[in-house]
């Protein structure tokens, strides 16, 4: 009898790991985001992440999300008399995050997310002439450019740096290849003190362990 009882019990833990290590997955993907505020930007990213399934319906996420990541181009000479520059934005936070599923057929799953995400928005934003930077940014410098001695062009820049949880969320499909892989689509927003308007395209694949 009591051979049986632990026979039962490791082929319940053996059960109950394999079940587990099933509802696991990973997820590596990239973004392709546009920025309004505080600087007009569209740029990539990436993510990676994991999950795991709660229920046929819901599924919990955790992951590195960086949404855009585009340094800036400082001001310098461009030909013809102009200055050339670019403002330079990036965001990404740990997230963490509920999927709510639906299935539309044998290999696809609607999902919508929401979760919370330790933004740290930084940004870079250069301007023509002389400007008062804001009270929460410091100015970077003030770059006069000539030619021959000769200005043909003074650039400002003020720069800022914060970090805000955010509310990250999303409308997405998941498609099955096989039992471990999947693709995912997803359109993703930020909602965000620092970062007001940001929305993003995401592309992803997955693994299920």
């Amino acid at each position: 009898m009591q051979r049986h009882t632990s026979a039962a019990l490791l082929l319940l833990c053996a059960t109950t790991t394999g079940n587990a290590m099933a509802d696991m997955y990973l997820t590596v993907g990239g973004y392709y985001s546009k920025v309004e505020k505080p600087v007009d930007r569209s740029g990539n990213g990436g993510q990676i992440g994991f999950g795991y399934t709660l229920t046929e319906q819901w599924s919990l996420e955790v992951g590195y999300d960086q949404l855009i990541d585009q340094s800036p181009k400082w001001p310098h000479f461009g030909g013809n008399n102009t200055v050339v520059f670019e403002s330079g934005v990036k965001n990404a936070g740990l997230a963490l995050s509920v999927l709510g599923k639906t299935a539309l057929d044998d290999d696809s799953t609607l999902f919508y997310r929401v979760g919370a995400i330790n933004n740290k928005s930084e940004s870079w934003v250069f301007h023509h002439g002389n400007k008062t930077c804001a009270a929460s940014e410091s100015p970077t410098h003030t770059s006069i450019v000539s030619v021959n001695q000769v200005i043909v062009g003074t650039i400002g820049g003020c720069a800022s740096s914060n970090t805000n949880i955010g509310l990250l969320y999303g409308l997405g499909v998941d498609h099955q290849f096989n039992q471990q892989w999947f693709s995912r689509f997803e359109v993703v927003g930020l909602s965000d003190p620092d970062a007001e308007s940001l929305y993003a395209i995401k592309l992803a694949v997955g693994y299920r362990f």
